[in-house]
């Protein structure tokens, strides 16, 4: 990857629920970049529009105006098949709850994507991976004999194992407990900072936010803050002027 590069861009991006005068606009006019190399973390109050944002980005979804690209790839303009081949080729996801297949052990749930795409991971990219994340002596194991830190590590091999262009996170740490989480946002760092991987995480929590280089708000479908240089305090103290007025 090359530095200044942008991973991510949603130009004018608006997303309308429904017709008519029972229709929802989840996000509106959103304008927002994501160079290649960083890690972005997405706030704001329930309702504010983070998940949708999440989805439109990622292909799972499609904008009612607007366009998003990735790389150099539209993803707006491609159709359900394209966009499926875009998220399996190209995108990583990480989830809050894991979504291990509970019958394969931790190698082969992290195979699956490779699988899915008619092919098979090389051993010695599984190999690699479990080394990256810190799962080495853990591949041979099922999901119910791991943690939930573990299984989250495993869920972040299985993310990286097509070499994707930007990985988006879900909630990654919401069901781990605050040991579980910290080592988690740290590996997730490490992944940006030392391997120059692409993250894109919504979350609640102003402790994982803080492990992000920059943080983008949101309300009421637009992007109204940023904090580039993000500290606990200093998100709580943006997150608590925008849930004021929902008090």
């Amino acid at each position: 990857m090359t530095g200044g590069s942008t991973a991510l861009r949603l130009s004018g991006v608006s997303k309308q629920h429904g017709r008519g005068p029972q229709a929802v606009r989840a996000l509106d006019g959103i304008d927002f970049q994501v160079a290649q190399g960083s890690f972005v973390a997405v706030m704001g109050p329930s309702g504010s529009g983070k998940s949708t944002l999440l989805q439109c980005a990622a292909g799972l979804d499609r904008v009612s105006t607007g366009t998003v690209r990735i790389g150099e790839v539209a993803v707006s303009e491609l159709d359900e098949s394209q966009r499926a081949m875009l998220r399996r080729d190209r995108v990583g996801f990480v989830f809050q709850h894991y979504n291990l297949l509970p019958g394969l052990t931790a190698a082969q749930n992290i195979e699956v994507p490779a699988r899915l795409a008619g092919r098979r991971a090389n051993p010695a990219v599984i190999d690699d991976l479990a080394a990256r994340v810190g799962i080495v002596d853990l591949l041979r194991r099922r999901p119910a004999q791991l943690s939930g830190g573990q299984q989250q590590r495993v869920a972040i091999a299985r993310a990286l194992v097509t070499g994707p262009e930007i990985v988006f996170g879900d909630e990654p740490t919401g069901a781990l407990d605050t040991a579980a989480a910290r080592q988690v946002l740290t590996l997730m760092r490490d992944l940006v900072h030392r391997e120059r991987q692409t993250i894109v995480m919504v979350t609640h929590d102003p402790v994982a936010a803080a492990h992000a280089d920059r943080v983008v708000f949101l309300a009421d479908g637009r992007i109204v803050d940023e904090d580039e240089n993000p500290s606990v305090d200093g998100v709580l103290r943006r997150m608590s002027r925008l849930e004021k007025p929902r008090c």
